[in-house]
């Protein structure tokens, strides 16, 4: 009995020492088939006994996937395609890196980009990971974060101007206050705005003298999306000078000269009608008005468009009257001289005779 309960024992430890010989040659081929190596032993040692444990694939793939620790730094735009040179090398925005902590970077754009011939994107600034109103940036890494280049729409508009009554006039300055400050319009009347920003008409001259919407609504202006052209009446009127004799005829060729309220001064000659038509700036004016040596003045202190007329103390039957008196009466000064000569020379003639 003592011999067949060894024998049984013998046996039983054989084939645990054969099952777990067997079982470790078939674990490990198929771990490789998987994809994944010999799955680790962790040991640690207790006051008595061993304790043995195995990582998962899976534990292995999530250890072998994670990440390095270097911070996250992305850089991008608000605006259309935008490319950005980072630490030398140009990138098309978006773009991230992974830099080390503490390290420095530099990074530039464009400060405007041009989407079509009349539309374009003006550089305003970073904001985020790091501030700064430069298009040219350079910071040192601290952390995770996003670097933005952020890009204003700009539209190349086009301002026209004419008086209250539609006479196309040409300003000498244009001032417009928008959202960036001043912004001057050139004299051809096209200028690069803000698209959908408000900008106020704040300083208009024309002939030297400041002048401002004839309609109020064109004080302060809101941009479109698309480009426009902005129509803008001004106080600018058209005073007309007509200037007749005593019975309400026309004199033609009558010189006017006309002084604005800014002291600036015109002169011109009536037309067939008698007329001289001016444009002038909302304000007082005075018109002196001379023909035949006549002289005559006029002043308007109204506002707006001005219709004077102006009536000489002659007419021309009195015109050719008086021509004739004075040719009549240069004809006789002319005879009168020449008599006169003639008796200044007669003494001369009479000794030659003799």
């Amino acid at each position: 009995m003592a011999k067949s309960a060894a024998a049984l024992g013998l046996l039983l430890v054989l084939y645990i020492v054969t099952s777990a010989y067997l079982g470790a040659v078939t674990t490990e081929p198929q771990a490789r088939a998987t994809g994944f190596g010999a799955a680790p032993v962790k040991t640690s040692v207790g006051s008595d006994r061993a304790q043995m444990s195995l990582k998962t694939p899976r534990e292995a793939v999530l250890a072998a996937g994670a990440p390095s620790g270097d911070p996250t730094v992305a850089i991008t735009t608000n605006g259309p395609v935008v490319s950005a040179t980072v630490d030398g090398t140009t990138y098309t925005l978006p773009v991230t890196f992974n830099w080390a902590a503490g390290s420095q970077h530099t990074v530039s754009v464009l400060n405007t980009t041009s989407a079509a011939t009349d539309t374009r994107y003006m550089f305003f600034g970073w904001t985020g990971y790091a501030a700064s109103a430069s298009a040219h940036l350079s910071f040192v890494v601290t952390g995770d974060g996003q670097l933005t280049a952020n890009y204003r729409k700009q539209l190349f508009d086009t301002f026209e101007f004419e008086s209250a009554d539609g006479v196309s006039v040409i300003p000498s300055s244009v001032t417009l206050l928008g959202p960036s400050g001043p912004v001057s319009v050139p004299v051809r009347g096209r200028v690069w705005l803000d698209a959908n920003s408000n900008y106020s008409l704040v300083g208009v001259i024309w002939s030297n003298i400041t002048v401002g919407p004839a309609v109020q609504s064109y004080t302060t202006l809101v941009t479109k999306d698309l480009t426009t052209t902005y129509k803008i009446p001004l106080t600018i009127y058209r005073d007309t000078i007509k200037v007749t004799d005593i019975f309400g005829l026309p004199f033609r060729g009558a010189s006017v000269t006309i002084t604005g309220a800014n002291g600036s001064q015109t002169s011109h000659l009536t037309d067939g009608r008698g007329v001289v038509s001016v444009e002038l700036p909302l304000g007082t004016y005075s018109a002196d008005v001379l023909y035949f040596g006549v002289r005559v003045s006029s002043r308007d202190n109204s506002l707006g468009s001005h219709n004077v007329d102006v009536s000489l103390p002659l007419n021309y039957p009195t015109i050719l009257a008086l021509t004739v008196s004075l040719g009549t009466y240069g004809d006789y000064l002319v005879r009168r001289g020449m008599k006169r000569r003639q008796q200044d020379a007669e003494p001369f003639l009479v000794q030659e005779a003799s």
